[in-house]
């Protein structure tokens, strides 16, 4: 195995709508999908598809989602080292997305059960691992990995990150690849200008040791059908 993500496995199901109805209000679902989601699971999956060897390690519970999310990720050619948790309940969404700009609205329902722990990593890891990469900002996910001490036998560590909170910025620096969301790099720093990467911005990346790899898209239509995230890559070894 050449990538593994360590993370969030999330049973999405995705609604196409013309438009986001008001509310008390409904809408016809032209298009609906059931699809294994999480940061770290669909990019994983995305890896596979692209003919790399991929991992997840993650938490499921023993219910009909954890079921589901197990099959497609099968399905999409990622090597799981799910851990089923006995009374668990799998995390969940729904997603409705506007067809006109791509928009979403998501529903979502926290998973129940015990993080995933050290001893529950992947034999072998990190020294058979080429790319570890973390797939949410929550600090006892990290730990597993940072217990391993992936950089110290040479090993990039990515970080994909939708917001700031608490823990974050230490993570960050445990880190050789941030992906940050718009929410992120505003909280980093940037004035919302995608043609611009402001000074402020800049120095703030820098303090990390980061420089930025690609920066966010302005609003297009065409960029918001994609995801408008930041790419950053630390600037020196640790």
């Amino acid at each position: 195995m050449r990538v593994l993500g360590i993370g969030q496995c999330v049973l999405d199901n995705l609604a196409l709508v013309e438009s986001y109805p008001a509310l008390d209000h409904k809408a016809e679902i032209s298009n609906w999908e059931e699809q294994a989601g999480g940061p770290a699971a669909t990019a994983m999956a995305t890896v596979a598809k692209l003919g790399v060897s991929a991992g997840l390690a993650g938490i499921i519970g023993d219910d009909e989602a954890g079921g589901k999310i197990r099959r497609l990720l099968s399905f999409a050619g990622v090597d799981l080292h799910l851990v089923k948790r006995r009374g668990g309940r799998s995390q969940v969404a729904f997603i409705a997305i506007d067809q006109a700009t791509g928009k979403r609205t998501i529903f979502w329902r926290r998973a129940v059960g015990r993080e995933l722990q050290y001893a529950e990593l992947p034999a072998g890891f990190p020294r058979e691992i080429r790319f570890p990469s973390p797939g949410r900002t929550h600090a006892k996910c990290f730990a597993c990995v940072r217990q391993k001490q992936p950089r110290a036998a040479g090993v990039p560590v990515m970080l994909d990150a939708s917001r700031i909170r608490a823990n974050t910025l230490a993570i960050v620096n445990q880190c050789d690849f941030l992906v940050g969301s718009e929410h992120f790099a505003r909280q980093f720093g940037w004035n919302g200008d995608g043609h611009r990467i402001g000074q402020a911005f800049r120095d703030k990346v820098r303090s990390f040791g980061f420089f930025v790899l690609r920066p966010l898209r302005l609003a297009t239509e065409e960029a918001l059908r994609s995801p408008r995230t930041a790419c950053f890559k630390r600037r020196r070894s640790r």
